[in-house]
């Protein structure tokens, strides 16, 4: 891959976007909004992760993250994606292996109480009433 690729999770109810991963390798483009146009990446990949109703998060991969993650959207591969953490992990349902746009699923921020003994984290409720939470990176 020499230039960046936009992957889309797909929403399992109505089909729309649930998340987008974007993969830039090195000497391309950043992906925006994360970064300003025409900041390059130098000697490294650059991942951009976004899930509408939650934001979005960017960091550094090498060659093998990248193309592990590549094969993960491309394949559905949802519970390794989940596996990545806050933002891609608050479109996906683990009971139902689903991911859901923000029309299908319910996300919130939670202050009152912890997850681990930690302070805020995010719930995430599926068009089936299944419950999850996950935690802000």
């Amino acid at each position: 891959m020499d230039v960046p690729e936009r992957l889309i999770l797909s929403c399992a109810a109505c089909g729309g976007e649930a998340a987008s991963v974007v993969i830039a390798p090195p000497g391309q483009p950043l992906p925006q909004p994360s970064f300003p146009s025409g900041v390059l990446s130098l000697e490294e990949w650059w991942v951009d992760l976004t899930v509408p109703q939650v934001g979005g998060t960017a960091y550094t991969v090498d060659a093998d993250a990248a193309e592990a993650l590549r094969r993960a959207v491309r394949s559905g591969d949802l519970g390794y994606l989940r596996g990545l953490g806050f933002p891609i992990a608050g479109s996906i349902c683990p009971d139902c292996a689903a991911a859901y746009c923000e029309k299908h699923l319910t996300v919130a921020e939670v202050t009152k109480g912890t997850v681990a003994g930690r302070g805020t984290h995010f719930e995430a409720v599926c068009l089936r009433g299944h419950r999850s939470t996950f935690e802000p990176l």
